[in-house]
């Protein structure tokens, strides 16, 4: 069991946006001593006492059993139906993912200021000017990979990491897979964390010569501008019609990504 205290402020922030039961995924930002750590839960930190210790980076998922007075988090691992390998490969990815968008980074500093998308074909002169760029590129392509092939079976589809998408954000990841009795018709989950808009999800359905998209989004207000942005791109054929569904709130139980809902998903 895991007992977690903070400034009133990140208690009562964790509070309002939190449930008794709810399952939930935090980062370890920084060990105290054997069994104390600072986690962090979506933007707020708190001090947990664990009942094992982690690495820092590591994401550990908890279910809440108390929020008042104090509150009160179980860890999941071994208890979870196949936790602890769900674990292993959602930390895996989620740190591969950041040293790669560090070095990315780092590197597109020193070019001139690109656009809030690339071409394929550009994001691959980055990398083939960069060994070691490459290098951290394949490593979240490949934990991808690894979350796919644990997800055989289960009809969850897809998961491929494209930063080029979005390459002034973060955690970017994509989920495809084919809908359901839905002859021909496929869906694709563009997920990113943006500065200013906060967790994205692009959800486009394709059928034919129709691209459907619907935004849920952490911060809606920004939905018309996302809506114009995207109708500058293009999206496959020249022949494919976009059509918008609309824009609405990314529920709070997004806020943690695609990875921890398919990985935790019970």
């Amino acid at each position: 069991m895991g007992g977690f205290s903070g400034g009133g402020n990140r208690s009562d922030s964790f509070r309002s946006k939190h449930r008794l039961g709810q399952k939930i995924h935090g980062k370890l930002i920084k060990n105290i001593d054997e069994n104390m750590a600072w986690v962090d839960f979506n933007g707020d930190r708190l001090l947990a006492q664990l009942a094992t210790p982690h690495p820092e980076g590591s994401l550990l998922l908890f279910v809440i059993k108390q929020l008042h007075p104090n509150i009160i988090l179980k860890e999941l691992t071994t208890g979870h139906p196949g936790g602890a390998a769900a674990l292993t490969l959602a930390s895996a990815f989620d740190t591969a993912r950041t040293l790669f968008e560090n070095r990315f980074s780092t590197t597109r500093r020193s070019h001139q200021p690109i656009k809030p998308s690339l071409e394929l074909t550009n994001f691959m002169m980055f990398l083939a000017a960069d060994s070691d760029l490459f290098a951290c590129y394949m490593d979240a392509v490949n934990c991808a990979r690894s979350i796919t092939n644990a997800l055989k079976g289960k009809g969850r589809g897809l998961v491929v990491y494209q930063p080029w998408l979005a390459p002034k954000c973060r955690r970017q990841v994509t989920l495809t897979k084919n809908v359901g009795d839905q002859a021909g018709m496929t869906e694709s989950i563009v997920e990113f964390d943006h500065s200013v808009m906060g967790m994205v999800r692009i959800e486009f359905l394709h059928k034919e010569a129709t691209l459907a998209y619907k935004l849920r989004m952490q911060r809606p207000k920004h939905g018309p501008a996302l809506m114009k942005y995207l109708t500058t791109k293009k999206h496959g054929g020249s022949d494919l019609k976009l059509q918008n569904l609309g824009v609405s709130k990314l529920p709070q139980s997004g806020h943690g990504g695609l990875i921890a809902e398919l990985l935790f998903r019970t």
